[in-house]
């Protein structure tokens, strides 16, 4: 039996219209539920890499109907390379599907699969 890596992550949209500014203003309300899904991604996209913590920002709201669509989330990381004096910095996003309900938004994010390494040598 396949194991999900389906993430959900629920906020209360308030007093927010459910449309492209209330779910801007609700993410911004609460960019913290997010940094897991950043940190994850830097990791596993690059082994020593570190989400730089309260870098999340909004790169698109996209709505596919009246209550669903995507949302994408810029952040930064840093990475180590060997010695502990080489970094270098990157940006990396996350997309989630986002459903509205009522005054919730629902947005399920997934584990990202390790890149492939076949073709750097």
């Amino acid at each position: 039996m396949p194991v999900s890596t389906d993430r959900l992550i629920q906020l209360s949209l308030r007093d927010s219209p459910p449309d492209e500014f209330g779910i801007a203003k609700c993410v911004g309300r609460n960019l913290d539920e997010f940094a897991t899904a950043a940190s994850l991604w830097a990791r596993l996209h690059y082994e020593h890499a570190a989400y730089i913590e309260n870098s999340l920002t909004i790169r698109d709201i996209t709505f596919r109907s009246e209550t669903e669509g995507t949302l994408s989330l810029n952040f930064d990381y840093t990475q180590q390379d060997g010695c502990s004096d080489i970094c270098r910095d990157g940006q990396g996003h996350v997309d989630f599907q986002f459903q509205i309900n009522n005054d919730q938004l629902n947005l399920t994010w997934s584990l990202p699969e390790r890149p492939s390494t076949a073709d750097e040598f």
